[in-house]
């Protein structure tokens, strides 16, 4: 409810509407539409995930495009009786904000039974001001409830099925987002050292369990359609969008009581506010812990989830440790290791399992140690500074979702007026832009197009590449029409007009602008001619 309420506050309804796709046609969203756009159309491959008409020669599988595959792969299953556009996201949105609300309640009732101080605690984690700044884009990385549940197994007492919930868990985080897996299977390594009642045997089977089913998942979604030297991506990544060392205190955005702090290339990765009013209730909290024996005792058995937060929050720095803008260290490190750790190139996401953490702190310790009623006059307190905190930064961002979401895509067309594209999606099965390269301008437009009438394109957009197969392609291509070997299924549309391109045209092949577009068509004049309207819009290719 908790979920839905906040939902409710931050968004318009219309977001969940499945036939309501203009919203998601700029920057990042783009490619995850388009990629799953593409994706539900093809017919099933193995790997399940695979996605071969996206990017032709560079495309990989539906991870790729985060377009969050758990529900790609699922809605595919219903794309005969789905509408022609259909777009999941606005509902995906939804779903996390109820999981985080429901993740969150299951971990406060590790601590209180009394309704009213879990209800409170619960609302600290669905207004988490990490989680809805990556409504702006990365949706895929809204599933913040993908740690509360890994913190939630941990913390729980054994029931003798936590290897199947560690299995199910692990392996739905690798269907949602690889950032969000690296931190619950981390989340994981700690509870397999502090789970000290397993034998080596059991303890290896339950690995086995784990890992298996997690590998298993993997090569299902298409993680691995581009060679494993791909996920990283080369050593230069790591550190360009690192954790500040003032994170966790700096609001970014915007806040009520602490101003907005520089940070280092003004890199949105490089702070993870925990709000004033959880930041409040820290400073008691590690009191009642200096003090309070008991409490301190508490504390043994996470001494692995500790070490492992910490490592992640290291790791989140990355080896270029900045202070505000200012570089204060390089630690360095072999171009080997770098090229390892490039793999999470935005490495200040790793701060997420310290930031729940703190936060679990601060409301548990609340509601464990002091008197009960305190307790929750404690967190009725810290929940009103938070939210008198945030409540400028939720309604500047309530205003960008109203805007970007609803206002500007509702003057959205697209710049394909002629009716030369409808002939030519009717006589060529690909799109290519020359040269290909990932993400070149004006890409969304034709691939949104080419999914539209069930082409290929040649590019697209994708969180990894195999940059040896994008190499390979562009040097075909560019020699392709440099000696007149134009495939005859593939309309050409050179992007670069300021590059000159060398291109061989016969008599038949057409060449012109359309739109605004460059166009090369090759046999254009085989079927152009007997259609009066489509008469004059391209040049005889011997002409030019």
């Amino acid at each position: 409810m908790l979920g839905v309420l906040f939902f409710s506050y931050m968004f318009d309804w219309k977001l969940v509407q499945p036939t309501y796709f203009e919203w998601l046609l700029r920057l990042d969203p783009a490619t995850q539409f388009i990629g799953w756009h593409f994706f539900r159309h093809e017919p099933w491959h193995l790997p399940l995930g695979a996605a071969l008409d996206y990017g032709i020669e560079m495309a990989s599988s539906i991870v790729y495009t985060d377009s969050i595959p758990l529900f790609a792969i699922a809605f595919k299953t219903l794309d005969e009786v789905l509408p022609d556009k259909f777009q999941y996201i606005g509902l995906w949105i939804l779903f996390c904000y109820v999981l985080q609300g429901l993740a969150a309640w299951l971990l406060s009732g590790l601590y209180t039974r009394e309704m009213l101080q879990r209800t409170l605690m619960t609302a600290f984690f669905v207004i988490s001001p990490i989680m809805l700044d990556r409504a702006i884009g990365h949706y895929a990385l809204m599933a913040h409830w993908l740690i509360l549940f890994a913190l939630y197994l941990y913390l729980k007492p054994d029931d003798g099925q936590d290897t199947l919930a560690w299995a199910v868990l692990v392996s739905v985080s690798a269907l949602v987002q690889a950032y969000l897996l690296y931190m619950v299977l981390a989340v994981w390594a700690a509870y397999t050292i502090v789970d000290n009642e397993m034998n080596a045997w059991v303890a290896t089977r339950s690995a086995t369990i784990v890992w298996a089913s997690l590998l298993s998942t993997m090569w299902l979604a298409g993680y691995f359609t581009i060679p494993v030297g791909a996920f990283a991506g080369g050593a230069s990544y790591y550190g360009t969008f690192a954790a500040n060392l003032n994170a966790l205190w700096n609001p970014g955005w915007a806040a009520n009581f602490l101003p907005a702090l520089p940070v280092r290339n003004q890199n949105v990765e490089g702070y993870d506010y925990l709000g004033a009013g959880v930041l409040a209730m820290l400073a008691p909290v590690m009191a009642i812990l200096l003090v309070r024996h008991r409490a301190r005792v508490g504390l043994r058995s996470l001494l692995p989830l500790i070490c492992v937060a910490a490592i992640l929050w290291l790791m989140a720095l990355s080896n270029q440790i900045a202070w505000g803008d200012k570089l204060v260290l390089t630690v360095p490190l072999p171009e080997r290791l770098l090229g390892m750790l490039s793999m999470v190139r935005a490495s200040g996401r790793l701060l997420w399992v310290a930031y729940y953490g703190l936060t679990l702190l601060a409301v548990a310790v609340a509601v464990r140690h002091p008197p009960r009623h305190a307790g929750t006059l404690f967190l009725i307190a810290g929940l009103s500074v938070q939210i008198a905190d945030l409540s400028i930064r939720y309604v500047n961002e309530k205003e960008y979702f109203r805007e970007h979401f609803i206002v500007e895509p509702a003057h959205w067309t697209s710049p394909l007026r002629s009716p030369f594209w409808s002939a030519a999606a009717k006589h060529y099965r690909d799109i290519r832009l020359v040269p290909v390269t990932e993400t070149p301008k004006d890409y969304a437009v034709f691939a949104l197009f080419a999914a539209d009438h069930r082409m290929r394109i040649n590019v697209g957009y994708f969180a990894r590449i195999a940059v040896q197969r994008v190499v390979a392609a562009n040097d075909e291509l560019l020699r392709s029409l440099e000696y007149g070997d134009l495939r005859s299924d593939s309309l050409y549309i050179p992007w670069t007009p300021s590059t000159p391109l060398k291109c061989r045209l016969g008599s038949l092949d057409g060449i012109g602008t359309v739109d605004g577009f460059s166009v090369i068509a090759p046999r254009w004049f085989e079927f152009a001619d007997c259609c009066g309207e489509l008469r004059g819009i391209l040049k005889r290719g011997a002409e030019r």
